[in-house]
């Protein structure tokens, strides 16, 4: 099977190099060296990594190409998921491998770029992340940021009962972990934490295209298109903090923990 020229499973690992097919494909080679406190990745999971080149529609509303790098498994799915978003005109501001920024994270979502596979951590955490699986996908991540309630917001919360003891908001007060002003912009003096740093978040679409809001024809779609393609895991939808930016594949960090030997993805 082939994605858009790219080859699927023509995984080049060399010199810690992950390259694409040459045949009609991008002629950038994406270095991979993804240490995380020296520790490198297995290589049954670089084998199970594929670089899908995919179409999209920028915030000039022009068709552009770009390279994203996801678990095989998925990647015939991924490609379909941004052409719906595309043909959606749902705009991105660029898609491009994480390498491009030096595996630096905060760098790629400050410069707002669409992505999928990098070997690191969950943010805040000492776990590995469903980015180093290949299995999730950050959607303008400047405008859809990854936040953390401020401590004296969640404090309150858990001094109500609306929140556990270690500050797990129950559903049903999930809207108030986070403040919105009367102009429909997140209340940044009210959150904990924000990542990028630069990010910013509003309920008014036409205040910020490229967001995704549920709730709105557009933001319903483009959670919609995802979760058709198996992407159902949405992290707007998270009760103490949200992520706005990041889309899964339920069950996809169970990899994360596999013992040697087992797949991280089908033969």
């Amino acid at each position: 099977m082939r994605i858009l020229g790219v080859s699927v499973g023509m995984l080049l690992l060399s010199a810690c190099q992950l390259a694409p097919s040459t045949e009609s494909a991008p002629t950038t080679a994406y270095p991979l060296d993804p240490a995380i406190d020296g520790r490198r990745p297995a290589k049954a999971l670089l084998d199970c990594l594929t670089p899908v080149q995919v179409e999209y529609v920028d915030f000039d509303g022009a068709r552009r190409d770009g390279v994203i790098i996801v678990n095989r498994d998925f990647a015939e799915g991924v490609r379909q998921i941004f052409a719906a978003l595309a043909d959606l005109e749902f705009p991105i501001e660029r898609i491009e491998p994480v390498s491009a920024y030096g595996w630096d994270d905060e760098r790629s979502m400050q410069a707002n770029n669409t992505s999928g596979y990098n070997y690191r951590n969950v943010t805040g955490a000492g776990r590995l992340s469903a980015h180093a699986i290949g299995c999730a996908i950050d959607v303008n991540p400047r405008y859809n940021p990854y936040v953390f309630p401020a401590d004296d917001v969640l404090d309150s919360l858990v001094q109500q009962g609306k929140a556990d003891a270690d500050g797990e908001v129950f559903p049903e007060y999930r809207s108030e972990a986070f403040h919105f002003r009367e102009d429909g912009a997140l209340d940044l003096t009210r959150v904990g934490a924000i990542h990028p740093r630069n990010g910013s978040y509003t309920r008014d679409y036409a205040a910020q295209p490229g967001t995704v809001i549920a709730g709105t024809p557009l933001g319903d779609a483009v959670i919609d298109i995802f979760a058709e393609h198996g992407w159902t895991v949405w992290g707007g939808a998270w009760n103490s903090v949200r992520d706005w930016q990041h889309f899964q594949v339920p069950g996809c960090l169970r990899k994360a923990q596999l013992a040697p030997g087992e797949r991280y993805c089908e033969p």
